[in-house]
């Protein structure tokens, strides 16, 4: 072999030796790079945003016949995700369709997995479809009301599950029953289409009415064979706006009223069906005021131009019975002189001073007690076998009236005073006059705890008010007594 070859054949080791320690440095560098992205968290865009870390839904599995639809929901985890935004899909749309509110539609026969999805995380439902052709048949539908009354002039057409008819709560829902009936569609039908008709539009479906007339018209909503009808009367008067058509009272309390003419401002007649029970005075213009005198039920009817609306009233007496709440047993009266009860459950009772056995017709402080860590025994002034509640006893009876629902408490103006009236397990009724009540905690060297209740806000009546709550207040001031049994 010649020097010269042999000399190439010496270096072509080295240059083999140099190119593979730089391809090993760059597959190195390479895999530390893959390494490091792999081990490095992404940015998000939003750095406050809060993702999503499930989602499921309320079937996994579901059978329809052929042409059922049904309605999917999806729940988001967690409950404050940034975009909780849902998008649905269907492997075979062939065989069932679904839309963007989660509404399955079942095509043809056969099997098609319905996936949910939100921020890369997915939920399915497998949906079969049978050919079978069973129905599930309508076993009734109903309306809220059977009858309302319409003035033409204020309003052209309502949709009816507002609940809201012409300034009135005429308006009706429509329900039909079992929830899972084959086919739930409603069709309507008017006895006079010149008084009033119904349109059933758009999606999801509304039933609304359309009034094109004063007189009278049946409604009949069918779905099946089963069918609801409503009587539709367009008069030239109504009742006032946000006035309700059935009114619930306690004896001695005073309500306002007003019914509507059209055109405004027409002469109108108010009665009562009993005075006995409850009497009405108006303005002669549509403005009244009821006064609830004994327990039952009645009618209070306006008229215009012999047409009639009526109110329906029922009458509360208030109870003198103990009222048990929440394990809870409280007098049904406020205290009156020391060892007391006040004679009716509107008297207003005495006030008094912290630790204090004088009771004061006024609110007027006398003295200061600010001595002491509970009510002493000797200077409570509640009857035989009752006490002054503790502020936990006062918290529960805060905390049972957030879960009533009749108007949540109602403002009554009973006898020429404000009053509270609460409607337990709607039954019993508990009035509590407004100001505040004494509880036997102290809250401080100067300062002891009461619960209050709201303020009257209207002439006659007000609705949505606070409920009572409990607070710290100065011991020198006086206050009313409510008290429970030992």
């Amino acid at each position: 072999m010649e020097p010269e070859t042999i000399q190439k054949n010496r270096v072509r080791p080295k240059k083999l030796l140099i190119c593979g320690m730089m391809l090993f440095a760059l597959e190195l560098t390479i895999s530390v790079l893959t390494s490091c992205g792999k081990n490095s968290p992404i940015e998000p865009d939003d750095p406050g945003a809060i993702p999503v870390t499930g989602i499921s839904l309320n079937q996994t599995n579901l059978t329809l016949n052929k042409g059922q639809t049904y309605t999917l929901t999806a729940t988001v985890s967690p409950d404050n995700a940034t975009n909780k935004n849902v998008t649905w899909s269907s492997s075979d749309v062939s065989k069932v369709s679904i839309n963007n509110s989660g509404v399955i539609t079942a095509v043809a026969t056969g099997t098609a997995t319905i996936t949910a999805t939100a921020e890369g995380k997915t939920a399915t439902c497998k949906v079969t479809v049978s050919e079978s052709t069973t129905e599930i048949p309508i076993q009734s539908i109903t309306l809220d009301y059977v009858s309302t009354y319409y003035n033409k002039s204020n309003a052209t057409s309502i949709n009816l599950f507002s609940g809201y008819i012409g300034g009135t709560d005429g308006g009706f829902n429509v329900t039909v029953k079992p929830d899972n009936a084959t086919n739930k569609e409603v069709t309507w039908t008017s006895s006079n289409t010149s008084v009033a008709e119904v349109k059933v539009q758009g999606f999801p479906v509304s039933h609304t009415i359309y009034v094109n007339g004063k007189g009278t018209a049946t409604l009949t909503a069918k779905a099946g064979d089963k069918t609801a009808t409503c009587t539709v009367n367009v008069l030239d008067i109504d009742f006032g706006y946000n006035s309700l058509r059935d009114i619930e009272l306690v004896v001695g309390e005073e309500y306002a009223i007003t019914a509507m003419t059209h055109p405004n401002g027409q002469p109108v007649t108010l009665a009562s069906s009993n005075p006995s029970r409850a009497t009405v005075e108006g303005d002669g213009y549509g403005k009244g005021k009821i006064t609830a005198k004994s327990s039952g039920t009645l009618n209070i009817n306006a008229t215009y131009q012999g047409q009639t609306i009526s109110w329906n009233v029922t009458i509360y007496d208030l109870p003198l019975a103990d009222i048990t709440v929440d394990g809870v047993t409280w007098a049904a009266r406020n205290v009156n002189a020391p060892g007391a009860f006040a004679g009716k459950a509107s008297d207003l009772g005495m006030f008094y001073q912290w630790d204090s056995r004088t009771g004061y017709s006024s609110q007027q402080g006398i003295s200061t007690y600010s001595t002491g860590n509970e009510w002493s025994t000797a200077n409570d002034p509640s009857p035989t076998g009752y006490r002054i509640p503790t502020v936990q006893e006062a918290q529960s009876l805060t905390n049972k009236t957030k879960s009533i629902e009749w108007n949540n408490p109602r403002l009554a103006l009973v006898n020429g005073n404000y009053y509270n009236v609460y409607k337990f397990d709607n039954e019993h009724l508990m009035v509590l006059p407004n100001g505040d009540y004494w509880t036997a905690t102290v809250s401080g060297a100067t300062q002891a705890y009461t619960f209050s209740t709201a303020v009257p806000q209207t002439e006659y009546y007000s609705y949505g008010l606070d409920m009572i709550w409990t607070t710290a207040d100065y011991r020198n001031v006086t206050k009313l007594v409510r008290c429970v049994k030992k």
